[in-house]
Parts: C-alpha cells; structure tokens; sequence
C-alpha cells in the first residue's frame, strides 16, 4: 500500500490500551506508541471523551486510516456489544471510510461488516501479533507475549499461525492463554498457598497487591512502567509496595523488609515458572525449538528463560522487527500497510 501520511492502529483491551502511529513510507520507525491505562470494564461512561482527548493530542500527524482490533470483550455481554460500542463511539470522530476493523480472515473491514460479523472481529490482538511476528522470521517458533494482565502463547509454522483462530474461553482450555502478566494480576493469585521458609501462608483472595507490586520491590520495574492503578490507590514506589504486600501477608504490625523482599522473589519466580512450565509443553507439543518474547515484560521473560537453561534459541521481539516497542499493535499496523 503506497500512501503519504500515516495510519493510527489501536488495540482495544479491557484495562490498557494500546495506539501507535506508523509512517506509511517507513513504518520501521514509529512516530508514536503509547499503552494508557484505561479500565473499560469501569469507564464506559468516559470512553468517548477518552477518544476525543487523544485524537486531538495526535491532530499534527497526517492520519489517513485508523485501524483497530478488539480484545476487550470480556467487558462487554456480547462480541456485538463491544464491536457496536468502540465502532460508534470512533465514528463521532472518524470518518466511517477510513475506519477499518481487523479480522481473524486478515482483512480489513468497515464497521457496519464488522457488527454483522463481530464474532470474527473480536479477541483478535493476538492473531495481529502472531501473524505479524511470523512475517519477520525465516523459521518456525513459538510467540510468547508478556503483557499487563496475561500472557499468550502464539505456535507458529511456514509462516502461518498453527493452530485455528479460537476464541479466549477455548485458548483458556488449552495453555494458550494465561492470566498471569506483569502487572495487573493478583499476587496471592500466582500461589494462595504460598510457602516462605517451610511456612505456608492461606492468602486472601482479595486485591491487595498486584504483580506490578512483585516486581517493583524485586526491582524488576521502575515506576513509570506501573501504569495500572495501585490496589489501595496509593504511591507507585517501592514503600508503597511494600505496604501492599503487607497487607497481601495479614501483617497488621511493623514489618521485616526482608521477609516481603523474599516474598517478592518468591512469588515472581513462581510466577515466571508458571509460564517457563507452559513453554516448555507448548514446545514439545509444536516440535519446535525457538521462541520469540513480546509484551511489555519481553526484557523480564528474556532474561528469565536465558537463566533457566531453555532447550530453545531466544528471540526478543523487537530486536527481530527493529523497534523498541512490540505490541499487537505495531504488527497489525505492519500488516495494514504490508497488505
């Protein structure tokens, strides 16, 4: 597709949302990428002056298309729901002809197909990142994306796919879809037995600290990379963190640092065994001997299967498409100009 000016790709999801903005003539390069926290489950009401607001902030670009994939639906009753909800929502501020929906058929389509069809327009985020990482390799591999709430499993051979497009309660079934990611998933949730020392500790099922937490007292993360919301609305600091996973501890008391710096570490090894484990069956059952880590923990997950001795070469995924962010995004983005 040869075009001047440039494409704005969205990536819907239930908490975080994703936008990059690509050059037509060198979409190598990206003028913008951004993830922004915002809980559509919790803000529907203030979606479209979401919209508004960022679509102003991006006026002096040339955008000539804009292009979505949806995988939020779990927030919504219905594929139909969703789809009628962010299509109507952009259309107060897109002309319907240049809005175009991206499909498990790897098409693009406009909005009115895309609600006679939502069902193949929604939990597509990962079939744009796999189908657009698969383009950059001369091999077979397996995609692992390390996001904020979870981490998908992406099998992939001759450049293709390999497996069928399958929605989040099928890929749940079968290990390719794990609510385990880097940031907003439960602490107590990884482990709710959780032994320290030969101790075992019942955990609370309620929210007091998240994986963000974990790994801000590891050191993992910085604070700027904690873009959810804290459990208790409060600092995103180490301190902070600290206090939280207090809470997660039933501690009520002053606390030992290095009791919860130990139950930090303990909780992110199990956390990244969890997926390490997961791996290592997804391929054996693939045949296949190389992976590619994506997401917004690729450097956490790349170091953490290096130090574990895979029996697999180790891709990050932005050094394969020469970026610094790697996000469904950026592939479907890649795919729409590429089409």
């Amino acid at each position: 597709m040869s075009q001047k000016g440039s494409v704005m790709i969205s990536d819907f999801g239930v908490s975080t949302q994703k936008f990059v903005i690509l050059d037509y003539d060198s979409p190598e390069n990206p003028l913008s990428y951004q993830v922004l926290y915002f809980p559509l489950d919790e803000k529907k009401d203030e979606f479209s002056s979401f919209i508004k607001s960022y679509l102003r902030s991006y006026a002096e670009y040339m955008i000539r298309n804009y292009v979505v994939s949806i995988s939020s639906e779990s927030a919504f009753n219905s594929a139909k729901d969703v789809v009628e909800f962010i299509g109507k929502t952009l259309l107060e501020y897109i002309n319907k002809d240049l809005l175009h929906f991206y499909t498990f058929e790897n098409k693009f389509i406009s909005y009115k197909e895309a609600v006679e069809n939502a069902i193949n327009v929604v939990s597509t985020g990962w079939w744009a990142l796999g189908t657009g990482v698969s383009k950059f390799l001369n091999s077979d591999a397996l995609i692992v994306d390390y996001s904020t709430r979870c981490t998908e499993i992406i099998p992939t051979k001759d450049g293709e796919i390999a497996i069928q497009p399958i929605s989040n309660h099928e890929r749940i079934t079968k290990d390719l879809l794990l609510f385990n990611g880097l940031l907003e998933t439960n602490a107590a949730f990884i482990d709710p037995q959780l032994k320290i020392n030969g101790k075992k500790y019942n955990l609370p099922y309620h929210l007091h600290a998240n994986m963000a937490d974990v790994f801000l007292i590891t050191k993992d993360i910085t604070p700027p990379t904690y873009i959810v919301e804290t459990p208790d609305n409060g600092p995103k600091s180490r301190e902070g963190a600290l206090i939280r996973l207090k809470k997660m501890m039933s501690i009520s008391g002053d606390y030992d640092e290095e009791f919860l710096v130990n139950v930090a570490k303990t909780i992110k090894q199990k956390a990244l065994r969890q997926i390490l484990d997961v791996i290592k069956s997804k391929l054996a059952e693939f045949n296949l001997d190389e992976i590619v880590v994506a997401g917004i923990g690729e450097d956490i997950l790349y170091e953490y299967l290096l130090e574990n001795n895979v029996n697999a070469e180790i891709i990050r995924a932005s050094n394969l498409a020469k970026v610094t962010e790697t996000s469904s995004a950026y592939f479907l983005g890649w795919l729409f100009i590429h089409q």
